[in-house]
């Protein structure tokens, strides 16, 4: 019993260290925000807000939505921005800067009247679904994956960075 002990505790530690490893010098550069306005999966995000991308700095962003004149509300940490989109298919987008990674864009939740106009315009936008019913796409140049999916009213659609809130998925 006690060699199971030792032996559990050694793979334990083994699995921590896996887990807590440093990541990549690839995935650091990935980690960042994005410089000098190059975003990423630009064509991937509704064309109503185009120029707004992954990895686009919170800085950036406000001056994006102040530059268009969009209304928002955000919360306490200004993480999260809530943005009415005028003459859009969908009520509003929800926009999040809240990653462990820094504060940078990695997801969007985009809001409908109601769950027929989310399902029309996720079928019409983002294409071919897996066996889940779930939209990915893979840039190498990003060298990161985005992932897609609708639910209720709403469809989410995130970055899949390490250090953030997605990147199990």
């Amino acid at each position: 019993m006690k060699l199971n002990i030792k032996f559990s505790t050694a793979a334990m530690l083994a699995t921590s260290f896996a887990v807590l490893a440093p990541i990549s010098v690839a995935q650091q550069a990935v980690v960042t925000e994005a410089m000098h306005g190059e975003y990423d999966y630009l064509s991937e995000f509704p064309k109503e807000i185009s120029g707004i991308g992954f990895r686009m700095p919170k800085q950036d962003f406000l001056a994006f939505v102040a530059e268009k004149g969009w209304n928002y509300r955000t919360n306490s940490s200004q993480s999260m921005f809530l943005v009415g989109i005028p003459e859009s298919p969908y009520t509003e987008i929800l926009f999040s800067f809240n990653s462990n990674a820094g504060a940078f864009l990695t997801e969007i939740e985009i809001r409908f009247p109601d769950e027929r106009a989310a399902k029309s315009y996720y079928s019409d936008h983002y294409s071919p679904l897996d066996h889940e019913g779930d939209y990915h796409a893979y840039d190498p140049v990003e060298a990161y994956r985005t992932k897609a999916w609708q639910f209720s009213n709403k469809i989410f659609y995130v970055a899949v960075i390490a250090n953030t809130r997605w990147s199990n998925q």
